[in-house]
């Protein structure tokens, strides 16, 4: 995935009186501001390589130093700057990672990152690691009081799962490489930090390319520190290109782009959730929304058997995800999850038209007024799971005190969490309102499209 953005205040302006960009998460950077001395060096270092920088200047952002047009290539790296699972093997640690032979390539390359960061100015790619953060602001790195603002919300869910996998593979994979491999990484000068660092390195700054049939995760200095733009519709496999020919990669405007303006790329259209979890900032103005939510069947259920054999069995509903695409998304529901609820709502007597479930139609009336019961139910049990309510978030906003960054990233997320639960509750009543107005004989489309006309 591509890099963090630059720092930016995060909540709107009106009631806190802060100063704010648009609603993206770069600033304009002049080319002639300073340059931090480890983006110097790295410059130097990229020129040495044969690298071209006449197109771009580095400073908290990359930007255009001369003006660009449409489609126009700013900057292109030659592959054998990055680092990736080749530039491992081929690397002090190829021996170790020829016996390691069952390692996957994103623990290859938290190997490599750690290995190479110890080596300090002996590495090849020393110039790039000083850039790298040492920290970030991502939830995993929050101090358990700044955590506690997110409780309730999917964010603080993944942070523990993050944090118990991180213990998880630091005990099985990389501790035990540790101690087989102690010249590579002694245990005095290593730890379960700096495995951490690598993955959230890894998370934010690395991008996907496809080279020779392999796709491959890269880490590609220069073109790492061009950040997200929140309403840029670019997919990045065009933003940033890999050429078989050069064996470089390139970063290509998306428009006219005058001198000065920073040089961006989108990472997907994600939600403040999905940014804050893995890139450590939100976007106001974000209109990305959504909570993925599911419901289980009951134990109790006599049929349970039955349908979670149907919901396995069908891929509409076979994994039930925490990708941050949102199965809730306040004015609609997704099929997913709607075909899920029926499934688990059907009455014995619905058995023989549960088919209907997977192909956006109803079971039965009945059932689907329960879908949308339980929905609402579900949804406002989940607004009692935070630490306050949204009127309560409001009236802080008010207050106009000030918020730590972090702070004030939970209280975007929360709120935005809180909205789309309680649009949800308005779509499903609306819904349930429409279904109880229509006649048994007429015909009703699912779901329900223009309810209000019909209401």
């Amino acid at each position: 995935m591509p890099p963090l953005g630059a720092q930016s205040p995060l909540l709107p302006t009106a009631p806190m009186a802060l100063t704010m960009p648009p609603p993206h998460i770069v600033a304009a950077v002049s080319p002639i501001e300073a340059v931090p001395a480890g983006v110097a060096d790295l410059q130097n270092w990229l020129h040495a390589h044969g690298v071209e920088l006449d197109r771009v200047a580095f400073g908290p952002n990359v930007v255009a130093a001369t003006p660009l047009a449409k489609g126009e290539r700013s900057l292109s790296i030659p592959f054998q700057l990055t680092m990736n699972v080749h530039s491992a093997r081929a690397s002090d640690l190829a021996p170790l990672l020829a016996r390691e032979s069952t390692l996957l390539h994103n623990e290859v390359l938290v190997l490599h990152l750690v290995y190479e960061r110890l080596k300090g100015e002996a590495s090849f790619w020393a110039p790039f690691l000083r850039t790298l953060p040492e920290t970030f602001d991502t939830p995993i790195y929050w101090s358990q009081e700044e955590f506690h603002e997110l409780k309730g919300t999917n964010v603080a869910m993944l942070t523990n799962v993050q944090r118990q996998q991180l213990v998880a593979d630091y005990t099985t994979i990389y501790h035990r490489i540790c101690l087989r491999y102690p010249s590579f990484f002694p245990l005095d000068r290593v730890s379960i930090a700096d495995f951490k660092w690598a993955l959230s390195v890894l998370s934010s700054r690395a991008f996907g390319i496809t080279k020779d049939g392999e796709y491959l995760q890269v880490l590609c200095p220069g073109l790492d520190r061009i950040t997200h733009d929140v309403n840029l519709h670019v997919p990045l496999d065009e933003a940033i290109v890999f050429d078989a020919a050069s064996q470089s990669l390139s970063h290509h405007v998306h428009e006219d782009t005058t001198a000065g303006a920073p040089l961006t790329i989108s990472y997907g259209p994600y939600s403040n959730a999905k940014l804050l979890t893995s890139y450590g900032f939100v976007v106001p103005g974000n209109l990305n929304c959504g909570i993925d939510f599911w419901l289980d069947i009951p134990r109790s259920d006599r049929y349970f058997r039955l349908k979670k054999a149907l919901l396995d069995s069908n891929a509409l509903t076979a994994a039930q995800t925490y990708d941050f695409d949102g199965t809730l998304l306040g004015s609609s529901v997704s099929e997913r999850l709607l075909a899920t609820v029926r499934i688990i709502r059907m009455h014995e007597t619905e058995i023989d038209a549960h088919n209907n479930a997977f192909r956006s139609q109803l079971i039965s009336r009945s059932n689907e007024m329960l879908v949308y019961d339980s929905l609402i139910a579900a949804c406002r049990q989940k607004l009692q799971s935070y630490t306050c309510t949204l009127k309560q978030d409001d009236a802080l906003l008010l207050q106009g005190l000030p918020l730590s960054p972090r702070l004030q990233a939970a209280l975007l997320v929360r709120m935005e969490e809180k909205r789309v639960l309680n649009e949800t509750i308005d779509t499903l009543n609306l819904w349930s309102n429409y279904l109880m107005v229509k006649q048994d004989t007429d015909v009703v489309g699912y779901p329900p499209h223009d309810v209000t006309m019909a209401l």
